[in-house]
C-alpha cells in the first residue's frame, strides 16, 4: 500500500527497491562507505564540479534503473512524477535548512527532444519542486549547440563535450539565487557541473543537484 498522506503512489515495497539509504558523498551523491568530514569524495575529487552539492535517490543498478530506462518514453510520464516526488522528499532532507528559490529540469537539445518526444526531467522537476514547495523554471536552461550522447563517450571526454554547450535563459532573475536543479541520472556530473556554471555566471548563488539515479562513470 501507498503510505498515507505524502500524495506518491507506490506501494512500500516498490520504494524499498526504488530508494537506497546507504551513505552518498554530500558534494557528488556518488555512494561512499562513510560520509567524509569534508564533505567530497575521491571521485568529485579528481575533477572541477561547479555544482555545491547533490543527492540521489538511489544508485543506477537494479529496479532503479529498469525505472530509469522506462521514463524515457512519455507514456511512463506518471511513474516519472513518482518518481519526481520520492527525489524531492530525499532532497529535502538532505538539504534540510536550505532556502531554494527555484527548481529547474535539466534541459535537452531541442532536437533529441523531438526524436524522443519528451524529457523526463520536466517531468522530475515539477514533481520534485511541487513536493518541496518551490517556483519551478522549466526553461530556466537551454542548449546553445547540439553535443554528442554523453552515454557513448568514456568518463574522459565527457567534460569537454558539454563545455560552453548550456546557457541560461534571461527571463529569470538569478542575482544570489538558491537554484535546484533535477534530472533522471548523473554519471560524471559533466552536465549537471555545466549547467551550474551557466547559472552562476547569470548571477546564481547556489547550484544543488537532485537526481532519481546516481551512476559511477570515472573509472
Amino acid at each position: 500500500m501507498a503510505t498515507p498522506g505524502d500524495g506518491i503512489l507506490l506501494c512500500n515495497a516498490c520504494r524499498l527497491q526504488l530508494m537506497d539509504d546507504a551513505p552518498q558523498c554530500r558534494r557528488c551523491a556518488a555512494p561512499v562507505p562513510v560520509v567524509s568530514p569534508a564533505g567530497d569524495c575521491p571521485l568529485c575529487r579528481r575533477g572541477k564540479l561547479h555544482f555545491d552539492g547533490a543527492v540521489a535517490l538511489g544508485v543506477y543498478r537494479g529496479e532503479l534503473r529498469l525505472a530509469m530506462l522506462r521514463i524515457k518514453h512519455w507514456t511512463e510520464t506518471p511513474l516519472a512524477i513518482q518518481l519526481g516526488k520520492l527525489t524531492g522528499g530525499k532532497a529535502a532532507s538532505v538539504f534540510a535548512g536550505r532556502a531554494f528559490d527555484l527548481a529547474a529540469p535539466m534541459p535537452m537539445h531541442w532536437q533529441r527532444r523531438a526524436i524522443r518526444g519528451c524529457n523526463p526531467a520536466e517531468s522530475l522537476a515539477e514533481s520534485a519542486a511541487s513536493r518541496l514547495g518551490i517556483p519551478l523554471a522549466p526553461s530556466l536552461l537551454h542548449f546553445r549547440r547540439t553535443t554528442e550522447k554523453q552515454n557513448i563517450l568514456p568518463p574522459s571526454r565527457r567534460f569537454s563535450n558539454v563545455r560552453r554547450a548550456l546557457g541560461a535563459s534571461l527571463n529569470y532573475d538569478l542575482q544570489n539565487a538558491q537554484v535546484l536543479l533535477v534530472d533522471d541520472t548523473m554519471t560524471t556530473g559533466a552536465t549537471a557541473s555545466e549547467a551550474a556554471r551557466a547559472l552562476k555566471q547569470a548571477g546564481a548563488a547556489g547550484v544543488y543537484v537532485a537526481v532519481v539515479s546516481r551512476g559511477i562513470g570515472w573509472r
